[in-house]
């Protein structure tokens, strides 16, 4: 047991609240729940929004996609409230896990971009407004998992004490990227089925009543019966490739300049040589 364990307050549960009132930094904690304020507005909107059709005004301010429809954008405005919370959920694992030392600047980074994606990508439509917003966010996810990928094995690592070979860290890191944005997906194709949504933007009907018919890639035929049928998996594979791309640019990124391993002192693989 880490001397960390025997000052704080007995129990796991009191020492994971101990750390989440006293690790951060106040201007983490305020950026964190000014994201959350956001979700919680848009929580606030979708149940006005189902309980009465004409809401209060200040419910409206941001008015809600049709076609997102209220029950779905809740769902969505939930889940990815709950994302915000991820430092404060890993903080409750055992102090053998390597999840424990996820550093607190990827709740920063995962607030950012569950508010890019849910609230300002569905909930006030840019998704549907400016077709390049899905094509970025993309992009900058598959670079994200790459680099949590780099952090999860760093944090391995340190709890383990134990040297791993920089081409097995790159290529974990480039695993971390393909599994979560494959999940991703999946996820996407679930919460179309089950709750009858567009979050794979499958609907050409949709697409065509907000006039953004123009994803990056176009299905092969022209125009008629066989693009209009290539028109739902466009967005998918699009998505993929911008995964993809990200992921290409995170891991040369990496390969320059391998931040947890470039100095002598702070690398892992230095320090713990000998234990390998």
């Amino acid at each position: 047991m880490s001397q960390e364990e025997t000052i704080l307050p007995a129990g796991r549960v009191a020492g994971a609240f101990y750390r989440m009132l006293h690790e951060p930094k106040k201007w983490e904690l305020t950026y964190w729940w000014i994201c959350r304020a956001f979700f919680i507005y848009g929580l606030i909107c979708t149940v006005f929004w189902m309980a009465d059709p004409t809401p209060p005004a200040f419910t409206t301010i941001v008015p809600i996609p049709e076609q997102n429809g209220a029950g779905r954008t809740f769902l969505v405005m939930l889940i990815h409230l709950l994302v915000t919370f991820l430092w404060e959920f890993f903080q409750f694992a055992k102090p053998t896990s390597a999840w424990r030392l996820i550093p607190r600047y990827f709740q920063v980074i995962s607030c950012t971009f569950a508010l890019v994606t849910a609230f300002f990508g569905a909930f006030v439509n840019l998704y549907y407004n400016f077709y390049w917003w899905d094509t970025a966010i993309h992009f900058f996810g598959g670079a994200l998992c790459v680099m949590l990928g780099y952090e999860l094995c760093t944090m391995i690592q340190h709890k383990q004490h134990a040297a791993i070979p920089m081409p097995v860290i790159i290529l974990c890191s480039v695993g971390m990227c393909f599994t979560v944005t494959s999940i991703w997906e999946l996820f996407e194709f679930t919460f179309d089925q089950v709750a009858w949504g567009d979050m794979q933007h499958w609907s050409l009907a949709l697409a065509k009543e907000a006039g953004v018919v123009h994803p990056i890639f176009k299905p092969a035929p022209e125009p008629g019966a066989a693009w209009d049928a290539r028109y739902a998996i466009m967005d998918t594979m699009s998505d993929m490739v911008m995964n993809f791309l990200g992921c290409v640019a995170a891991l040369i990124a990496l390969l320059i300049y391998p931040y947890h391993h470039k100095k002598p002192e702070s690398n892992p693989n230095v320090l713990y040589s000998e234990h390998s």
